[in-house]
């Protein structure tokens, strides 16, 4: 079972870095001092399909992490099975609120397009809000999760905390030195959903070897 989740959090982790391509991919990059303001200004110059199809995937791919976090609950030793638990709740719903929040994305772009600015304005600190409900879950949750790792209280071995997003969270500041262009705005533009591949690429060699 272990490997099925796995699989379903690696290609979750690329479906909704696939998403984040579609609703704001620019082969010029943007500039990662003002990324967020770049992304929305790249937003409205995208096709609906892109707008729709990226959109529609942020809580299609949530439900498949969902699904993927329960390994917390198969992993944790048996004397802290609740503590698996609640893990799994606190990703759940930061994944679950997250994935309707990556949904938003597609209304800057229609919205854009209109230039009402009034609208944009409340689309965008209705965003924020959601931003700043599901991050704390999402932290707590990895930092937990990390933590159990560390202390051997998972089957998992320590050194496997190098990769979790946890820690290759650290290297989000050597982004900004990546240039201009495709690469760029492929790789950083996808970065918050890829940091999560090499953990379920190990999780899913782990399984598979043990």
């Amino acid at each position: 079972m272990l490997t099925i989740l796995a699989i379903l959090g690696l290609a979750a982790s690329l479906l909704m870095g696939l998403g984040d391509q579609l609703l704001y991919y620019h082969p010029a990059g943007f500039d990662m001092s003002k990324s967020v303001d770049d992304i929305y200004r790249i937003m409205p110059t995208v096709s609906d399909r892109r707008l729709r199809i990226g959109s529609i995937l942020g809580p299609l791919t949530a439900l498949l992490f969902v699904i993927a976090q329960y390994h917390t609950v198969l992993l944790i030793r048996h004397d802290r099975l609740w503590l698996g638990y609640l893990i799994w709740i606190l990703l759940s719903i930061g994944i679950s609120v997250g994935g309707c929040f990556h949904a938003m994305f597609g209304l800057i772009g229609f919205i854009g397009r209109e230039q009402q600015s009034e609208s944009l304005d409340a689309l965008r600190k209705f965003m924020d809000f959601f931003r700043k409900f599901f991050y704390p879950f999402i932290a707590l949750g990895f930092s937990l999760w990390g933590l159990c790792i560390l202390l051997v209280r998972t089957q998992l071995p320590p050194w496997g905390l190098l990769f979790t997003p946890l820690v290759i969270l650290f290297f989000t500041p050597l982004l900004s030195r990546i240039p201009r262009g495709r690469f760029q705005a492929l790789f950083c533009g996808s970065w918050t959903n890829l940091m999560q591949v090499p953990y379920y690429i190990f999780l899913l060699v782990f399984s598979l070897t043990h």
